[in-house]
């Protein structure tokens, strides 16, 4: 099974017709088609996106966003202390038990924003939107490595974000994928 997007799948999407600037803007969410729950600080669950039958989103980025009224703690998670279980991304097919194709944090949780910079460019704004206050971002670059995610829903198959920690004392916190999407041609 492969993730990674070819040159060859590009030009049979153009006989198709389907050209490659279909674009991908998508929260991850509760329910994974976009019609759930987006705000990962309402509630610990696990947080999907998921692709139609027919279709393969191709994330060529991931971007992590948290707020919080707490200034910036180097150490912890936002504005306040280490996570305690911490949250995990993960490729699935979820047909009838989610089988983990690719664990992207080596099952290693983010507890920390050292855990979360080694996944991609960490970006903090300390008292910039309110005093005191952060905002923190990370983005996951991964078409800089020339390997962006491939996600077909033909083959049931979804990105996974479990929020295992309540991040209640967070403002707000989404997980926001950018790529394309195509007919699903396999």
């Amino acid at each position: 099974m492969t993730q990674i997007y070819s040159l060859d799948n590009a030009n049979k999407q153009k006989a198709l017709g389907n050209p490659t600037n279909d674009i991908l803007n998508r929260f991850l969410d509760s329910v994974g088609d976009g019609s759930g729950t987006k705000d990962m600080a309402a509630a610990a669950d696990i947080y999907y996106l998921t692709p139609p039958d027919g279709l393969v989103y191709v994330v060529d980025s991931l971007r992590i966003t948290l707020g919080d009224t707490t200034s910036f703690d180097a150490d912890g998670f936002g504005g306040g202390a280490a996570l305690a279980t911490g949250c995990l991304l993960k490729l699935e097919e979820f047909n009838d038990v989610a089988a983990v194709i690719h664990d992207f944090t080596d099952a290693v949780p983010i507890k920390s924003h050292e855990e979360l910079a080694a996944l991609g460019r960490l970006e903090v704004s300390d008292g910039l939107v309110q005093t005191p206050g952060c905002l923190v971002r990370c983005t996951i670059p991964w078409f800089e490595e020339g390997a962006p995610v491939r996600i077909n829903g033909s083959k049931d198959e979804r990105l996974a974000f479990t929020v295992a920690d309540s991040l209640a004392g967070l403002t707000k916190m989404f997980v926001f994928a950018q790529g394309r999407i195509f007919k699903d041609v396999s």
